[in-house]
């Protein structure tokens, strides 16, 4: 990612222990091993308007937005359009038609 620029911003990897210590941050890439306690920090996470994605098994179920999984050697992704809105971000209808759409659990 070094010297990788989206017009005039610089992209910055930053590594966080706890949900407590984002400050600024676009995009959270939530890893499977953190992924299984992210219940908690994706709530956490919920007004603010942070893209979490993430590989961990019922991500987007469990508040996330989107959950890469692969699926005979293809990335698939599911989306949780209603965690995105939350946040208010917008999730483009072009990237929700090649998606699976998931609602949250516990409804």
């Amino acid at each position: 990612m070094r010297g990788e620029r989206r017009g005039s911003r610089p992209f910055a990897v930053r590594r966080y222990q706890r949900v407590d210590d984002i400050t600024r941050c676009d995009i959270l890439f939530i890893n499977r091993s953190a992924g299984a306690q992210t219940g908690g920090d994706t709530a956490r996470l919920k007004n603010r308007p942070i893209l979490t994605v993430s590989d961990a098994d019922r991500f987007a179920e469990r508040g996330g937005m989107i959950r890469f999984v692969t699926d005979r050697s293809r990335i698939r992704l599911q989306i949780n359009p209603e965690a995105a809105e939350a946040a208010h971000l917008t999730i483009s209808s072009k990237l929700l038609r090649v998606a699976e759409v998931i609602t949250p659990t516990g409804r």
